[in-house]
């Protein structure tokens, strides 16, 4: 099923895959929305155990794509941590879009390194944040995946390992 959507007098186009809420097709990549809410290093690690990667942003139209989809805050896979004010992706690639609140990334108390859309935010734009706050995520992969069995299957083996994750840092912290 094709969706055109349209926000702030701009359209895109994306596929939302049949009877699967959560899954979506742009630009030949699948986005598939974790509503769990993790802490940004346990949902990159997680998208990496999937052969996907934390949600990168490209363009303004993916960018205005992931505006609709979300309901929360998201992390997005951008961060500073090895470099600060060095804002790169998880796949290594520089930052050539941005789309930040104004005023940001600050660093507040030199702890900000991760990057999210803030919800809270009028447009949905991008902040800056420590690692300890829990948002939801996206697993992004850089193909198309249309067969929903095998979606199902993605879905059912990405929330037990978002769940591994949660128990593993819950288990940490009781130690």
């Amino acid at each position: 099923m094709i969706f055109v959507i349209t926000a702030c007098s701009k359209s895109v186009e994306y596929e939302k895959v049949e009877n699967f809420d959560d899954c979506y097709i742009f630009n030949d990549h699948t986005y598939l929305y974790i509503k769990h809410k993790i802490n940004w290093y346990n949902a990159n690690n997680a998208c990496e155990s999937q052969e996907a990667h934390l949600l990168i942003i490209n363009t303004e139209q993916e960018n205005d794509f992931i505006k609709q989809i979300i309901n929360d805050n998201t992390w997005l896979g951008l961060s500073d941590v090895e470099n600060e004010g060095f804002w790169k992706w998880v796949n290594g690639e520089p930052l050539s879009f941005s789309d930040w609140m104004e005023r940001q990334p600050d660093n507040t108390a030199n702890l900000e390194h991760y990057a999210y859309y803030n919800l809270n935010a009028e447009y949905y734009n991008w902040n800056d944040r420590d690692d300890i706050a829990d948002y939801k995520f996206i697993y992004e992969y850089d193909f198309e995946i249309t067969e929903t069995e095998v979606l199902v299957n993605y879905k059912n083996d990405l929330i037990m390992n978002v769940d591994i994750y949660i128990e593993e840092f819950t288990d940490s912290i009781d130690k």
